[in-house]
């Protein structure tokens, strides 16, 4: 029997299906799990972890908004490490968008803390 893309696409659709659900119904959990968090490093982590699934969704602004909030507690808490990581998130989530204007700054922003720490 010849496999063709013709006779494949339906098991495809079906994982591809399937992934989208356990990354909404996982990003649901994540969050929930910052709501209850204190105010420390394992809740900026669990942020970036939720951006990162927001931007592995396409869900773009989200994405942007989950690390900006990442960025904020960090620099609340004094967590550099955290601090380019996340502006190389939201660079990458507004070169997705075709927003090279915002994406240039945001990387720019993340060479700069990247070297501070």
């Amino acid at each position: 029997m010849i496999h063709t893309w013709r006779t494949q696409w339906p098991f495809f659709m079906v994982l591809f299906l399937l992934g989208t659900t356990v990354h909404a119904e996982n990003i649901d959990s994540l969050l929930l799990e910052v709501e209850k968090a204190e105010e420390d490093t394992n809740k900026v982590i669990t942020l970036h972890t939720i951006a990162k699934k927001y931007l592995s969704t396409g869900n773009y602004q989200n994405a942007v908004a989950t690390f900006t909030k990442e960025i904020n507690l960090a620099n609340q808490l004094g967590y550099k490490a955290a601090i380019p990581n996340a502006n190389n998130g939201i660079g990458i989530a507004y070169m997705h968008q075709g927003d090279f204007n915002k994406a240039l700054p945001t990387y720019l922003a993340a060479a700069k803390a990247a070297l501070e720490i």
